[in-house]
């Protein structure tokens, strides 16, 4: 589901209509929620000229307990990232993602 409106309660955590937030965490890391769900994902905010965000795809792996069973697919990797990626968007960021097989890869995924 794409997400319609965003809003920002506090200070580096933005939340969708959808029901998923994020939350940066300082200048590395980064928490994904998607209701009770949480997973912590490897970010950095770079110190470049337009705010970006380094995101690595491979460590969408796991969500935290008690829901650390439920398997993460591809599929869902991929939503999760289109979530972060609108709502970085939605902030004037960029996203540059990492992956093992593509390398880095700059712009919002949509």
């Amino acid at each position: 589901m794409i997400p319609t409106a965003f809003h920002s309660p506090r200070v580096n955590f933005i939340q969708s209509d959808t029901g998923f937030s994020i939350e940066l965490l300082g200048r590395i890391g980064m928490e994904y929620r998607e209701g009770s769900k949480v997973m912590y994902i490897e970010s950095e905010i770079l110190m470049t000229e337009e705010p970006t965000v380094a995101i690595w795809k491979e460590t969408l792996r796991a969500w935290k307990p008690p829901h650390e069973a439920e398997k993460v697919t591809e599929e869902k990797r991929m939503e999760i990232l289109k979530n972060i990626s609108a709502a970085l968007k939605w902030r004037d960021a960029k996203v540059k993602l990492h992956s093992e097989a593509a390398g880095w890869v700059e712009g919002w995924i949509e």
